[in-house]
């Protein structure tokens, strides 16, 4: 989300209020992080996603 601050408006991981029914899929590499509309970025982007690496949480 760092990296992508022309999509995300937020600025802080404090920001991000992440709960245990937060929508989530594996993928290859780790896992995907869906995120709702208007909750870290506009409407515009669509439904964000941020893809995290197996090993942050291996």
């Amino acid at each position: 989300m760092k990296q992508h601050k022309d999509t995300f408006y937020v600025t802080r991981q404090s920001d991000v209020n992440i709960k245990r029914d937060a929508e989530f899929y594996f993928n290859f590499n780790g896992i995907t992080l869906k995120f709702g509309e208007y909750s870290v970025a506009p409407y515009a982007a669509g439904t964000p996603a941020v893809d995290i690496p197996l090993s942050v949480y291996k």
